[in-house]
């Protein structure tokens, strides 16, 4: 969390400092290998509209919540996803890095399974591509760059109205303690 907050405090700086750059945020979706209870556990953090999700045997899992205008609305009953699928306000973040001198941080501490796939992707892929043509992609590819690589190409050929980062990550073998 402390380099979340370092970034925060660096991009609002830059922000401030430099007129061109005023109001700028980002995004941020990361997941690291950390040591918790001296056994390696999966550190994943978000702010924005960034996503991550989990592809095991059981399916294809959204793991993160959007942080935007309309998501909140969602969640107060005040719309319905499908309603929030077409809204106007869809992509205006209520997160994000460098908007204000403190941010919320999500975060998650995930036990590692072999044989998990997650997937950190911008909103550049999942406005453009839906979750079962992901799933599909990412259950046809075993290589991890092979699936990234895929689903770009799928994201831009449906418009890439938006820039499209993808990073796919397969937990491959777990230390035992």
């Amino acid at each position: 969390m402390d380099a979340v907050e370092r970034a925060n405090e660096e991009i609002l700086a830059e922000s401030i400092s430099t007129s061109e750059l005023s109001g700028m945020g980002t995004t941020l979706c990361a997941l690291a290998v950390v040591e918790q209870d001296h056994r390696e556990a999966l550190a994943l953090v978000n702010v924005g509209d960034s996503r991550a999700y989990r592809c095991d045997e059981s399916g294809f899992h959204q793991l993160t919540e959007d942080h935007t205008v309309v998501q909140e609305m969602v969640k107060a009953g005040m719309i319905t996803p499908q309603e929030a699928e077409v809204h106007e306000y869809r992509h205006h973040l209520s997160r994000a890095l460098g908007i204000e001198s403190k941010v919320v941080v999500d975060d998650w501490t995930l036990a590692p399974v072999t044989g998990h796939r997650y997937l950190l992707c911008s909103d550049g892929l999942t406005n453009e591509v839906h979750d079962r043509d992901i799933h599909a992609i990412l259950l046809q590819f075993e290589s991890p760059k092979e699936a990234a690589d895929a689903l770009v190409s799928l994201a831009l050929q449906h418009g890439g109205s938006d820039n499209v980062t993808v990073v796919v990550v397969d937990v491959i073998d777990v230390a035992l303690p």
